[in-house]
């Protein structure tokens, strides 16, 4: 589970704009935290890049620190370069007290988790539970089915 401690300040929420799971990622976060900013957003390197900008835009002005969640975004394909302004943009997060976590129930290579786990507390939904994204985003932090 996520210290919710750290959920007191800020909450990013950066989330996949195409389907439900996705907007209900950002919608149970304004629920149980309203100081919580949500982006849209979809796959692909571009997307990944403005991603990054969006983090780094909104850590910088904000007066508090908190916590940047990015829910149903998979980065499946074998392409390490989509990671790279995401793990910039966590790491100058990171020297600003911020924490990133990444939940996502899409199948992820093993090298790519590895890589996400060294900058970003992940979350996958294992493959025989099928739990979508705003299930884990849920459990993750501890919400009441009622406040989701």
């Amino acid at each position: 589970m996520i210290n919710t401690t750290t959920t007191k300040g800020r909450i990013l929420s950066i989330t996949h704009e195409q389907d439900v799971d996705g907007l209900f990622c950002g919608a149970i976060l304004k629920n149980a935290f309203p100081d919580t900013f949500i982006f849209l957003t979809n796959y692909g390197h571009e997307n990944m890049k403005r991603i990054a900008d969006i983090i780094k835009f909104n850590v910088s002005r904000s007066s508090k620190a908190g916590t940047i969640v990015i829910s149903d975004l998979a980065l499946n394909n074998n392409n390490l370069e989509d990671i790279k302004p995401i793990e910039e943009a966590a790491n100058q997060s990171k020297r600003n007290g911020w924490d990133l976590v990444w939940l996502d129930h899409h199948s992820w290579q093993e090298e790519i988790k590895r890589r996400v786990e060294s900058f970003a507390t992940l979350i996958l939904s294992e493959d025989r539970e099928q739990k979508c994204a705003s299930e884990l985003v849920v459990e993750s932090f501890g919400l009441k089915k009622r406040t989701a």
